[in-house]
């Protein structure tokens, strides 16, 4: 028997709709239905409109659009579904090179920040729920020192991660040096950081390659002003208008500043434990090769004649995965996968030099491009990247 057992982490993504549009109602009823039944499985909606159902896995998602299909909304409100696609990420690769100054033009507010890479420790602890920005503040920034190396100026102006307020794998750190230190920059107030720090996460919850979630950046907060640094005029009075500037002009800058610090895409890995006869087991190496993955470890199973293939094969490339295995190993294996960690992509997505032939697969170095111009062309953005 041969079966896959897709567990947490959802980086899979089918968009649903109704194929008659007065079944819009009954079919959102089911979509809510099914997140509650299926434990892992979340739905949204895309800028486009369209229905966005997350799950773990292919073969997860097929179990859960069955349910929907065959007992929520029957035959009487038939459903549209795309092919399945890959949630990628963004992060930067580079050390930081410069400051970028933005400044709106009708209140006079400037923000300067640097973007720099976040080390995958720290990353991979807030993703996890190790670590939150819920901890005892001491106790956050003593871990943060100890733990992930970073100095005590970072850990204690470490002012918000995102886009989830509590774990989010992005860092926004205030830089700034007042009279007071962090945070006691010239107007810089508790309203004024909290829009800062609302920029921020949207910032990093739609990056600027293809909209996608940033992951494993610090963002430092270098500067703010309000106005009236040099030429004697007052700062502006912070309203709720200007506080709405400075979240829209901090939005603006972080995105600016990602795409200034050799911005890559990062792309889910599966782990795939698979058990089988040894005879097979070349079969399954070449399978997975074939798709950018391979075998870390081989195991025999003791008092058995079976083995384990602990295995790891990039998410977009494990669509078909188990029809093909089976195929080739006639049944005889059992596999189960989850999520395993996030890798960077090869090449560099903003290579306007890489040649992407229309019909064909692109390999190497293209990847990184061609995964970004299909992202974006699919959400219904133009292909340059430019920072809105």
């Amino acid at each position: 028997a041969s079966r896959v057992v897709a567990q947490s982490g959802a980086s899979v993504r089918v968009a649903v709709e109704p194929i008659k549009h007065t079944s819009l109602p009954e079919m959102q009823a089911a979509l809510q239905t099914a997140t509650q039944l299926h434990a892992g499985c979340s739905v949204h909606a895309e800028d486009t409109g369209d229905h966005v159902l997350v799950g773990s896995s292919e073969l997860y998602l097929d179990v859960v659009l069955h349910a929907i299909r065959a007992r929520l909304c029957g035959k009487r409100h038939p459903l549209r579904l795309t092919d399945p696609y890959v949630a990628f990420s963004e992060t930067v690769a580079a050390a930081p090179r410069g400051m970028l100054r933005t400044a709106t033009n009708e209140h006079g507010v400037s923000i300067a920040v640097v973007a720099a890479p976040a080390s995958r420790e720290v990353t991979a602890a807030f993703d996890s729920g190790a670590m939150s920005m819920a901890m005892p503040r001491a106790a956050l920034e003593r871990r943060l020192e100890r733990e992930f190396g970073w100095d005590l100026l970072e850990a204690s102006g470490l002012a918000a991660c995102g886009p989830d307020p509590h774990h989010g794998p992005s860092f926004l750190i205030d830089d700034t040096l007042g009279d007071g230190g962090p945070a006691a920059s010239s107007g810089v107030t508790p309203d004024v950081m909290s829009a800062i720090a609302a920029g921020f996460r949207a910032a990093v919850k739609r990056g600027p390659l293809c909209g996608e979630v940033v992951r494993g950046v610090k963002i430092y907060l270098v500067s703010v002003s309000l106005g009236g640094d040099d030429d004697g005029a007052a700062p502006v009075a912070v309203t709720r208008q200007v506080l709405n500037s400075v979240s829209t002009l901090a939005r603006q800058v972080v995105k600016a500043a990602l795409l200034s610090a050799a911005p890559r895409l990062l792309e889910p890995h599966l782990a795939v434990d698979v058990i089988t006869r040894p005879t097979h087991a070349k079969a399954v190496e070449e399978v997975l090769r074939r798709r950018r993955g391979g075998v870390a470890a081989h195991v025999r199973l003791a008092a058995t004649q079976l083995c384990r293939l602990q295995c790891v094969v990039p998410v977009v490339d494990s669509f078909g995965l188990d029809t093909e295995l089976r195929t080739k190993v006639s049944e005889e294996l059992l596999a189960t996968s989850s999520l395993s960690h996030w890798s960077l992509v090869p090449g560099d997505p903003m290579d306007d030099s890489a040649v992407l032939l229309p019909l064909q697969a692109a390999s190497g170095t293209q990847l990184a491009r061609d995964f970004m111009l299909k992202t974006r062309r699919r959400k219904g953005l133009p292909d340059a990247v430019a920072v809105v």
